[in-house]
């Protein structure tokens, strides 16, 4: 789990799972990858957080995790991952 004070709170869970708690928003979200791959979860809560407007600028550490890079058995790149997103409200 990972806190900035003020800004959100993270909890990476089993399978695929990301939570975000947003106490400067009142907001809370919640993310699921089918596969449960964790690369897939990060990518797409990276991709919520801006749509949100959470971040003016994409901080500089979360950069590789917005669009991850994918790498073949040999360590050559191979493709990158976007995540497509859709918000509604519950």
């Amino acid at each position: 789990m990972h806190a900035a004070p003020g800004a959100l709170i993270a909890k990476m869970g089993a399978d695929g799972v990301q939570a975000i708690g947003l106490p400067g928003l009142g907001l809370g979200l919640a993310v699921k990858i089918a596969d449960g791959h964790p690369r897939a979860a990060v990518c797409a809560t990276v991709a919520i957080l801006r749509r949100l407007g959470v971040f003016a600028e994409l901080p500089a550490v979360l950069e590789p995790w917005a669009q991850p890079q994918l790498l073949n058995a040999r360590g050559l790149v191979v493709g990158a991952m976007h995540a497509v997103t859709s918000l509604s409200a519950a």
